[in-house]
């Protein structure tokens, strides 16, 4: 008789080895039938399966307990989070960047609100933040466009020299 699985682990083979020989001197003794042996063979098939099921779930819980593994967790559940957030902006044809006025292609105004939904407040936070900055940008690009800085430079110069004795 043979073991059943060649892949099985070592403790695994150990006992079946052992239990197979049992099975062997059973059968010359005929206390036992071909069915029960077949039945026994699946049992120590299903054990194998289990085994390595039990050592994945004890070898991924020593990864999650280190810092790499917290590290790995933390960036699964960035990634499921972007994601999601994707998903909602884009099946709820949600567009931040329509929303305050900024011209850009519904698919990608789509995608980037899905990124800063997913993303979180801290990031939608920053990415206001510099669309707020750049608006500001351009108001000043557009002041001095005009010459009004430069117009209101001289006035402040001209008052200061006015009021120095």
């Amino acid at each position: 008789m043979s073991i059943p699985s060649s892949s099985m682990p070592r403790t695994t083979k150990k006992l079946a080895v052992r239990r197979l020989a049992e099975i062997d001197r059973e059968l010359e003794r005929g206390e036992t039938t071909e069915g029960e042996v077949a039945q026994e063979q699946e049992m120590l098939k299903q054990m194998a399966g289990r085994e390595w099921r039990l050592k994945l779930w004890f070898l991924l819980g020593l990864l999650f307990a280190t810092a790499v593994g917290t590290a790995i967790l933390r960036a699964i559940a960035i990634w499921v989070g972007l994601l999601v957030g994707l998903e909602v902006a884009v099946l709820g044809d949600f567009g931040m960047l329509r929303a305050i006025g900024v011209p850009a292609p519904r698919l990608l105004d789509m995608l980037a609100t899905g990124l800063v939904i997913g993303a979180g407040p801290g990031p939608m936070h920053a990415v206001i933040g510099m669309l707020q900055g750049g608006k500001k940008v351009l108001d000043n690009l557009a002041a001095l466009a005009e010459g009004r800085a430069a117009r209101e430079t001289v006035q402040d110069l001209r008052k200061v020299t006015a009021e120095e004795p």
